[in-house]
């Protein structure tokens, strides 16, 4: 196995990044920097809640506005704002509209076959989801959109362009379901149950919001590691190889920069977080011999490391 030593440059001064008023610095004397810390780099599941959040008190304050401005006062919309279990029901289902929708816009062009499995059982869960409650529209276009995914992904030899096509099946998934939402919210259709047990919709709706919720934070936590924040992968890095890990060294390092043996005993002997300054997709740290070690990200990996002397 080749493995060419890393050159660590100083640089000149003017090659250094100018920090931004963003910078976060994590160290003990400060609490509040630390809180910040953790909400912006380390709260997965603050950041999953809080854009769930988010997206759905956009589509509900949208909604109450058209309502407000049409003077209808829809009583299923009343009955969804009064009620939390059909509240969580609606917010699932945003969910999974915005987990589609992103899974499009982040959709690879040169490799787009690669999250194929994902894709599917996505837009599968969706097709269940509206296959059960919600207006029969929905159903049968993301139905229909499901077999046009299938077909794309089976004729992978096909000549056409599969990104094209693929990002605007799943763009295309994504409306139908928002378009669903608010259909079903104007006709009444939204609550309806499509199941012949007695007094079985509350149980329905249950299931649909755990499952659509279950596959958000899925998707959620592969696009997070996917992608980590900068100082998620210079932590990453500095614990394999404290634990002489090469397989998790080579995970987080990008294209041809590949440690030697003296490189990897530096980060190893890094203290981390409480020492480290980030700054977008620059972070540094100060090494056990006073010299600063900066690190720059790239497609979730480190892609550049200098080191600057105090002399």
């Amino acid at each position: 196995m080749r493995r060419p030593a890393l050159r660590l440059a100083v640089p000149e001064p003017s090659d250094a990044p100018a920090p931004r008023h963003g910078s976060i610095i994590p160290n003990e004397s400060s609490t509040w920097a630390a809180i910040m810390y953790w909400l912006r780099y380390k709260g997965f599941w603050f950041q999953a809640v809080s854009r769930v959040l988010f997206f759905n008190g956009l589509v509900g304050l949208l909604l109450w506005a058209i309502d407000q401005l049409t003077d209808r006062h829809n009583p299923t919309l009343l009955l969804i704002r009064g009620e939390l279990p059909l509240t969580l029901f609606v917010a699932a289902l945003v969910a999974l509209a915005y987990a589609v929708g992103r899974l499009a816009v982040h959709l690879d062009p040169q490799q787009p076959f690669h999250n194929a499995p994902a894709l599917v059982l996505i837009v599968m869960v969706i097709v269940g989801v509206t296959s059960i409650a919600g207006p029969a529209f929905v159903a049968i276009g993301e139905a229909a959109l499901l077999v046009l995914l299938l077909l794309v992904l089976r004729l992978r030899h096909w000549d056409g362009n599969h990104y094209l096509v693929i990002r605007a099946v799943l763009i295309m998934s994504s409306l139908i379901l928002l378009g669903g939402i608010g259909a079903g919210i104007a006709t009444g259709q939204l609550l309806e149950v499509r199941v012949s047990v007695e007094a079985a919709d509350g149980l329905v709706r249950l299931v649909i919001f755990l499952l659509g919720v279950s596959l958000y934070f899925v998707e959620e936590r592969r696009y997070w590691w996917t992608n980590p924040p900068t100082p998620v992968i210079v932590e990453q890095l500095h614990r394999a190889c404290r634990g002489n890990d090469f397989g998790r060294i080579s995970r987080w390092l990008g294209e041809g920069l590949v440690f030697a043996q003296t490189d990897q005993r530096l980060l190893a002997e890094l203290i981390l977080p409480r020492r480290i300054i980030v700054d977008g997709d620059v972070a540094i740290v100060p090494s056990a011999g006073g010299d600063l070690i900066l690190f720059r990200v790239r497609n979730g990996q480190v892609a550049e490391m200098r080191r600057y002397s105090p002399d």
